[in-house]
């Protein structure tokens, strides 16, 4: 086989396509977060209904992620996106231009669609199909998409929020939006055969001198990646169990930093400053996550990341409004792990535990889940804002709970990874 085939620059130039993915869809839909006081404000909310309108995104992400097969099976994987990117834009639009929660309603509805159709799980599918080896590592470059959007737009959306009102800032953001839904159009593409080339690494051999000058350090690769056996029910009901975790980690946790922030009395640019030191810490830390798996071992990197996760939480939840130090820690801590269970550990664990035939299936099923979980704990999150005064009691409790999954992660890597790759350092090479 050819070399060039298995390791061309467009290979790189899809990983470019799944940033776009991230940047426009998931990383826009994000900035509702740092909208959500202006919009509050505007509409008159009270936080239970914060909560449910970050539950209908969710609900609708969970929609969009469960058809999300049958409409790439239908019109391709490349043109599904392209309905994503419509229906992100028309919901910014609309948050910017609503005066109502039935509205708001409306423009979550869409938004959530749209990044369940052109969001992560599409970006992870095509780096799944375009990559046999350093799949950790690129689907971590990819999942730090939505940072760019959050390092480069928080706070000028902030002040253009404040400023100007939420339309304007919005309607700067879909522009943006647009421009990447063309050049995603004229660039990607849904497999590496309509361009005449295999994924990369494909059928590649190690250098027998490299072989042998690493051997003492490094397991052979192995041809091809995946279970052992087939997941027994429980253990499937164990794997799902954790990814409801991840959702409620997820979903209560930073999505409601700058609605907690706010109400503790931090002022809202400032807060906006601390999403963008987010945004920055996470640019590098989840394709470091994936590096990390890829070299020393999943489980290693998940353990670490879990361990930043629940130190971060800590910190939310000791914010006062006046310290300095709890506030910028959480943004650095939970810039480090927070979005990379879900949007870098998924694709690899689904990887690891179900095989190349199963990937698709599997992930789009966990993708839903995990929004599925969401629906009825984000407005129980907010529920519990409005009765304790603040979301402090939600950010201790997701700190206890982000001990369970690297547990069970662990547990599960142990009944169906093979040991040899489990042992060796590049566990996503093959």
């Amino acid at each position: 086989m050819e070399k060039s085939k298995s390791q061309s620059y467009y290979h790189w130039v899809i990983v470019a396509c799944g940033v776009i993915l991230l940047i426009c869809n998931a990383g826009s839909s994000n900035l509702l977060g740092t909208a959500m006081p202006f919009i509050r404000e505007k509409a008159g909310l009270n936080y239970s209904q914060v909560s449910f309108l970050q539950t209908t995104r969710s609900t609708a992400y969970m929609v969009g992620t469960v058809i999300s097969a049958m409409v790439y099976d239908k019109i391709t994987l490349r043109m599904g996106c392209m309905v994503g990117f419509i229906l992100a834009i028309s919901g910014g639009l609309l948050y910017g231009s609503g005066n109502s929660f039935p509205v708001f309603i409306a423009a979550a509805t869409l938004m959530g669609m749209g990044n369940g159709l052109g969001g992560a799980m599409p970006a992870a599918v095509l780096m799944k199909r375009w990559f046999d080896k350093r799949l950790g590592f690129v689907q971590g470059i990819v999942a730090a998409g939505s940072s760019i959007t959050g390092l480069v737009f928080t706070v000028p959306f902030a002040m253009l929020c404040r400023s100007s009102g939420v339309f304007s800032a919005y309607r700067t953001v879909e522009i943006v939006v647009a421009v990447g839904a063309v050049i995603f159009f004229v660039l990607a593409r849904n497999f590496p055969e309509e361009k005449g080339l295999l994924r990369y690494g494909e059928g590649e051999e190690e250098d027998p001198s490299e072989a042998e000058k690493t051997a003492k350090k490094k397991a052979p690769r192995k041809s091809s990646f995946g279970p052992v056996k087939p997941m027994s029910k429980a253990d499937n009901a164990m794997l799902y169990f954790m990814v409801a975790c991840i959702s409620v980690m997820t979903m209560c946790g930073w999505n409601y930093f700058t609605v907690a922030a706010t109400g503790v009395g931090y002022e809202n640019v400032f807060v906006a400053s601390i999403s963008t030191l987010y945004s920055f810490v996470s640019l590098m830390a989840r394709p470091a996550y994936g590096a990390a798996s890829d070299r020393f071992g999943n489980i290693r990197a998940t353990y670490v990341v879990f361990a930043l996760i629940i130190a971060g939480h800590i910190c939310l939840g000791l914010m006062n409004g006046t310290s300095m130090v709890f506030i910028v820690a959480a943004g650095v801590l939970l810039g480090c792990s927070a979005m990379s269970p879900n949007q870098v550990g998924l694709p690899i664990w689904t990887s690891a535990l179900k095989g190349d035939k199963e990937y698709t299936k599997s992930l789009k099923n966990m993708k839903s889940f995990f929004s599925f979980v969401s629906l009825f704990m984000m407005p129980i999150a907010g529920m519990v804002a409005d009765r304790f005064g603040g979301y402090r009691p939600v950010f201790f409790f997701i700190s206890a709970l982000s001990i369970v999954p690297p547990i069970i992660i662990t547990y599960l890597y142990s009944r169906y990874v093979p040991k040899s790759t489990v042992e060796e350092k590049g566990v996503l090479q093959a």
